[in-house]
């Protein structure tokens, strides 16, 4: 039985733990929108501490399909996110490893929130050496509690769990900050980062 999930902008390290296990894997795109959540927002570790990344959205999404999201372009939001990201992670120790492949999502611009978050999601996967076999839903996705995922994680409180903990750019000034997005595991990690996964 395949477990479902949403869609998120570049997920963050509890999400990445929950989907690793699971061989096949739906994304539900069908799924109502939901404001203030992980559908448009990530948060990375920067000069400044904990720091929002938020996609901004056109028009109104209320009771909406997540498949039908709009991102807005009418301010640069990838030019503003690009550029957190390098300040954020330009001395990390895998930053140059990784920035070549990941400004392009930096540049382009997709229609449709669920499009970019899915393109990001299969690049996250590929670097992160995941193969989960994987469908997009043609509907909203019927599921059964215990592999239903979609309401599981929010943006307005952290989990009660414990995190692996890894070096982080900034730990001298903030401390180790969990559970953010998974960018910060794999520049801070390269490689090895799916072992904070486990």
């Amino acid at each position: 039985m395949a477990a479902i999930f949403p869609l998120h902008y570049a997920g963050c390290v509890w999400y990445w733990q929950q989907l690793m296990p699971h061989r096949e894997v739906i994304f539900d795109r069908h799924h109502f929108f939901q404001k203030q959540s992980y559908h448009n927002r990530c948060y990375i570790a920067g000069p400044n501490g904990k720091q929002l990344l938020s996609i901004p959205t056109a028009g109104s999404n209320f009771k909406r399909p997540f498949c039908e999201i709009e991102i807005s372009y009418s301010e640069n939001w990838q030019k503003i996110h690009w550029n957190a990201i390098k300040a954020a992670y330009g001395s990390s120790p895998f930053f140059e490893y990784y920035d070549h492949l990941l400004e392009p999502f930096y540049k382009k611009q997709v229609r449709f929130l669920a499009d970019f978050n899915l393109q990001f999601t299969e690049w996250l996967m590929q670097q992160l050496k995941l193969k989960p076999v994987y469908h997009l839903s043609e509907s909203m996705a019927k599921g059964h509690s215990e592999k239903d995922y979609r309401t599981l994680f929010t943006a307005k409180k952290e989990p009660e769990i414990s995190f692996e903990r890894y070096p982080q750019v900034f730990e001298h000034k903030f401390g180790f900050i969990p559970n953010l997005s998974v960018l910060d595991t794999l520049f801070n990690q390269g490689p090895t980062a799916i072992s904070c996964f486990r």
